[in-house]
């Protein structure tokens, strides 16, 4: 059946460069996905070296990952899995890191505060990437 235009359709730019972007999207997140597999399975500590950025990127232009419109959308249980495993714990960030680059103040705080929940933000995609590594190697530890 034809479409009819509803509000979930994608507007196509000439040539289908929206349906082209999200294959590429997706194409990159499964490619990251199974890398980051991979990391785990091996779990040791990432480097850092290994996930620099250029110095005068636009994160906005230039990250690989989706952005969520609202809290919603974000799948909680993976970044706190002691708190899903617990389905009466209530999930109350404490502390908020913005722009938290490779997240050594998050960790500390993490030691320093064992039983409160710490949010990173990041824009830097690569950056992203490093600091879950790293805190799914410090879990398996």
């Amino acid at each position: 059946a034809a479409g009819g235009g509803g509000a979930g359709d994608k507007k196509r730019a000439p040539g289908g460069r929206a349906e082209d972007e999200d294959k590429n999207t997706a194409a990159a997140a499964a490619a990251l996905e199974l890398e980051r597999e991979e990391k785990r399975k091996k779990m040791q500590p990432p480097k850092k070296r290994l996930y620099r950025t250029r110095a005068h990127s636009n994160p906005l232009n230039d990250q690989s990952f989706k952005v969520p419109r609202h809290p919603s959308e974000v799948n909680w249980a993976e970044h706190f899995p002691a708190v899903a495993k617990n389905p009466e714990a209530k999930l109350e960030v404490e502390n908020v890191d913005v722009g938290c680059g490779f997240g050594g103040y998050l960790l500390k705080l993490g030691e320093v505060y064992p039983d409160q929940l710490s949010l990173g933000l990041e824009l830097r995609d690569k950056v992203t990437e490093y600091v879950a590594d790293r805190i799914t190697a410090l879990r398996a530890e």
